[in-house]
């Protein structure tokens, strides 16, 4: 995790009615044992996400009881 410095958007595709469109997706999961952590730049750095395990991590994700937060909201300590 950036700590909160690199936001992700939404990804949307506006759908084209006289072109084709191929799609590929690619899923590349880490060992579930694995920890998840803010990368710090200085040691003064405030930590605005909790470290976990990847597994915890990818059970939030994919739980359909997120209460429309997403997987991410869960990780933090503080607001940004």
């Amino acid at each position: 995790m950036t700590n909160g410095k690199y936001k992700s958007i939404e990804h949307r595709v506006t759908i084209n009615a006289h072109k084709e469109r191929l799609s590929i997706s690619a899923f590349q999961i880490p060992n579930y044992d694995g920890i998840i952590s803010p990368m710090l730049e200085t040691a003064e750095q405030k930590i605005l996400y909790k470290t976990m395990k990847v597994g915890e991590y990818l059970r939030l994700y994919f739980s359909n009881k997120l209460e429309g937060k997403s997987a991410l909201d869960y990780a933090k300590l503080s607001e940004i």
